[in-house]
């Protein structure tokens, strides 16, 4: 499965996974096909308030990270 958020908003984001499986070709050579593709759209919101809100910055921050491949700290 891969993952990624595809858009970042003010106070929306997207992330889309793809679900592969493994083949192996004829030659013994390993080639992944897409089995299933699904987008989700994230929104931030207050229950407080009962409206949206801005991403926080500290969201931000780990979906940057997480985009870059670091480890959460």
């Amino acid at each position: 499965i891969y993952t990624s958020v595809t858009r970042l908003g003010n106070k929306s984001f997207e992330i889309s996974n793809v679900l592969v499986k493994e083949k192996n070709d004829s030659s013994g050579i390993v080639k992944e096909e897409i089995a299933a593709f699904a987008t989700f759209t994230i929104v931030c919101y207050s229950y407080e308030t009962k409206s949206t809100i801005q991403i926080p910055e500290e969201w931000r921050t780990a979906i940057d990270s997480f985009e870059k491949g670091e480890s959460p700290s």
